[in-house]
């Protein structure tokens, strides 16, 4: 564990790293990633072939 983390929970150190690499500022959920899904599953994209959709935030690496 670096010394930066002693002392935090595993959740801590969690909503640490997202705040510092998530250009969004906060974790992505299952809710985002159902919304992501209901919406490809329905008719407004319809028109949506071939892509990849991340439901990430912009997630960076270090």
């Amino acid at each position: 564990m670096h010394s930066q983390n002693a002392g935090l929970t595993p959740r801590q150190i969690f909503l640490q790293t997202v705040t510092e690499l998530v250009p969004l500022g906060r974790e992505q959920t299952v809710d985002d990633v159902g919304k992501a899904v209901a919406f490809l599953a329905s008719d407004r994209a319809r028109a949506i072939t071939g892509q990849a959709l991340n439901v990430d935030g912009g997630i960076r690496q270090n």
